[in-house]
């Protein structure tokens, strides 16, 4: 069982990978078509047939992030590679949004221990209009447990520099 959850998670990394490298080299329809022939069986032997089959076609609000899934792999195939990798992009989305908001929360926190992109993760979640969009999503918000105050990063610095130097006109002072 642990050899087949193993060989899903490396099936899973090995489809995403060859998807991202479809996407980035001008969406190359056969880089993305075998991304989705790895990425498939990786969730399969991920969570096992009966799982995937209980939160993908089983829950009625996952139903609809499949469909679009396997609509944008036939586009990827017969029509479209942008529109197809678009169209799977909203279907991963609405699947991890959907019932099982735990796992977009525990991948948030994976993210933010990354080494390079944990920082510049952390920096973009100080945004409110990202915070108000992850609070829809249903994340768990694990910085509002915190008691202390928030402490100013360097993007709130350079953020308040910048408004204050669009906010004056030519060394005038501040119009508002």
């Amino acid at each position: 069982m642990a050899m087949a959850v193993l060989l899903g998670y490396v099936l899973t990394a090995i489809g995403v990978g060859f998807m991202f490298l479809g996407a980035l080299l001008f969406f190359n329809a056969s880089l993305m078509k075998t991304g989705n022939w790895f990425f498939i069986p990786g969730v399969l032997l991920t969570f096992g047939v009966e799982d995937t089959l209980r939160m993908c076609f089983l829950t009625k609000g996952n139903r609809r992030g499949t469909v679009a899934f396997f609509l944008g792999l036939f586009l990827i195939t017969r029509v479209s590679a942008l529109v197809g990798f678009l169209l799977q992009c909203y279907a991963i989305w609405l699947l991890l949004t959907g019932n099982y908001e735990g796992f977009l929360s525990t991948l948030i926190r994976l993210v933010k221990m990354l080494p390079v992109i944990g920082p510049v993760f952390d920096t973009v979640d100080d945004i409110p209009w990202v915070q108000k969009q992850l609070a829809k999503a249903g994340v768990r918000s694990y910085q509002a447990t915190s008691s202390s105050p928030p402490t100013t990063t360097l993007y709130t610095k350079a953020f308040t520099w910048l408004k204050r130097r669009l906010l004056t006109k030519e060394g005038e002072g501040i119009t508002s």
